[in-house]
C-alpha cells in the first residue's frame, strides 16, 4: 500500500503550530509547577521538580519540529468538516481532516504503558528520590510522551485548530493564526500565565471525549477571534501596537480561558495515566465523565460536544518512492505493518522508536527537494 508523505513540505507552518513555541513551553511549565499541589504526593514532587520542568519545556515543542506530512493532521481537527468514521486510516480523507484527539489519546496510553512496570514494583517505603530518578532516567520515553500529551492538549484547545478557516483565509482575516497564537500571547505573556489557576486534578473516564469537547468548544469561539481582528484592523490596519492593544482587550478573557483549559486538561490527562498505571490510588483523585466537566468548572464555559470511543495509534513505516502528478513531486512511503491505521491499538515503545529510526533513515536517503516547488497539499472537502 502506497501513501503520500511529503518529507520537505513548503506548506505554511501555521497549520502545524498551536500557541507558538513559547506558549507551549509556558503551558508545560505551569502544568508541571502546579501539578505539585494537584496530583498524588509522590508523583507531584517528581513532576514539579526543576529538572523535570526543564526537560518537559525542551520536549514539548518537538511535534512542531517534525517536518513530515503524516504529522501535520495530528495538530488539528476540523470540527466544521467532521469525520465520517472514527476508524481513520492515514491515507483517508478523514485523516486529512485532523486527528489531534487520536494523537493525544495515543500518547496518554504510552505514558500509562511506560509507567505500569515501575509502579507495580513500588512499595510504601519507595522514596520520592527513587521516583524522580525514574522519571529523569526515562527522558526518551516517559518524559517525551508526557510532553507530547501537553503539546497535543494545547493544540486541541486552540480555536483556530478546530476549523478549515484556520488562518482566516476564507473570511479576509489572513494571518490571524500566528497573530492569535504566537504574537499576541508573546506580547501579553505576563498578563496571562501568572493568572492561570487550576483546580484539583481529576481522572478522566474518557480522555478522547474530553479532547473532542475542547475542539468543538473552540470552534464555537472562532467567530469571536475573527470579529476582534476585524475591529482591531479598523484601529490599526498595519497590525502595529494599536492593533494588538485592541485585539488583546477584546480577546483577553478568551485567551486566558483557553490557556487555562490547556494547562488543566494536561494535568488531568497526566493524572488519568498515573491512576490507570497504578501509580496513584483512585481514592486520591476524583473520576469524572465528560458530561460532568461543565458543572465542576472547566476554565471555559462552552464545552459542547461529547464523543465516545477511543481509538489508538497508527503503526506506519515504509520504503521511499517518488510520486509525480499534476506538475508537482511528493515523496511516498510503502506501509510495512499490518495495521497502518488508527485503531484500538497503539504503538508500544520499541515500535515507536523503530518508526522514528525508519523516518530518519528515509529523510537521510530522500532526494534533494529544496529545488522542487511543491504545490500546497489539498485538504479534501467533506465526503472527499
Amino acid at each position: 500500500l502506497i501513501f503520500s508523505l511529503c518529507l520537505s513540505c513548503t506548506r505554511d507552518v501555521v497549520e502545524v503550530r498551536a500557541w507558538g513555541l513559547d506558549a507551549h513551553r509556558n503551558i508545560a511549565r505551569v502544568a508541571s509547577e502546579q501539578s505539585g499541589q494537584l496530583l498524588c504526593s509522590r508523583w507531584s514532587a517528581a513532576l514539579s521538580n526543576e529538572q523535570t520542568i526543564a526537560r518537559l519545556r525542551q520536549l514539548v515543542t518537538e511535534p512542531d519540529e517534525i517536518r513530515l506530512q503524516v504529522e501535520r493532521p495530528r495538530h488539528f481537527n476540523n470540527a466544521d468538516d467532521p469525520h465520517r468514521d472514527r476508524d481513520v486510516p492515514i491515507w483517508s480523507a478523514d485523516y486529512e481532516r485532523g486527528v489531534v484527539s487520536w494523537a493525544l489519546y495515543n500518547h496518554t496510553m504510552l505514558v500509562q504503558e511506560y509507567l505500569e512496570p515501575f509502579c507495580n514494583s513500588l512499595s510504601p517505603t519507595t522514596s520520592d528520590e527513587t521516583v524522580l530518578a525514574f522519571v529523569l532516567n526515562h527522558t526518551e520515553t516517559l518524559l517525551r510522551s508526557l510532553a507530547y500529551v501537553c503539546h497535543y492538549t494545547g493544540d486541541s484547545c486552540q480555536p483556530l485548530h478546530a476549523t478549515r478557516n484556520y488562518d482566516g483565509q476564507l473570511t479576509g482575516n489572513r494571518g490571524i493564526h500566528s497573530v492569535f497564537e504566537s504574537r499576541l500571547v508573546s506580547r501579553y505573556e505576563q498578563d496571562l500565565f501568572p493568572l492561570i489557576a487550576l483546580r484539583q486534578a481529576r481522572v478522566l473516564s474518557d480522555p478522547f471525549a474530553v479532547t473532542e469537547t475542547s475542539v468543538y468548544s473552540g470552534l464555537e469561539q472562532v467567530h469571536l477571534i475573527l470579529e476582534a481582528d476585524d475591529r482591531a484592523r479598523v484601529v490599526d490596519p498595519q497590525r502595529g501596537d494599536a492593533y494588538y492593544a485592541s485585539l488583546f482587550e477584546s480577546l483577553r478573557p478568551l485567551l486566558l480561558a483557553r490557556l487555562t483549559r490547556s494547562v488543566q486538561t494536561t494535568v488531568d490527562v497526566w493524572a488519568t495515566a498515573l491512576v490507570r498505571a497504578g501509580c496513584c490510588s483512585p481514592d486520591e483523585l476524583p473520576v469524572v465523565d465528560v458530561d460532568e466537566i461543565d458543572s465542576q468548572g472547566s476554565g471555559d464555559s462552552s464545552w459542547t460536544a461529547s464523543l465516545g470511543a477511543v481509538l489508538g495509534f497508527a503503526a506506519l513505516a515504509g520504503s521511499l518512492g517518488a510520486v509525480l502528478g499534476a506538475g508537482f513531486a511528493v515523496m511516498a512511503m510503502q506501509a510495512r505493518r499490518s495495521r497502518n491505521r488508527y485503531s484500538s491499538r497503539f504503538l508500544d515503545a520499541p515500535h515507536f522508536e523503530q518508526l522514528i529510526d525508519e523516518v530518519v533513515n528515509l529523510e537521510e536517503d530522500a532526494v534533494e527537494l529544496d529545488s522542487v516547488e511543491l504545490e500546497e497539499i489539498h485538504r479534501p472537502e467533506a465526503g472527499g
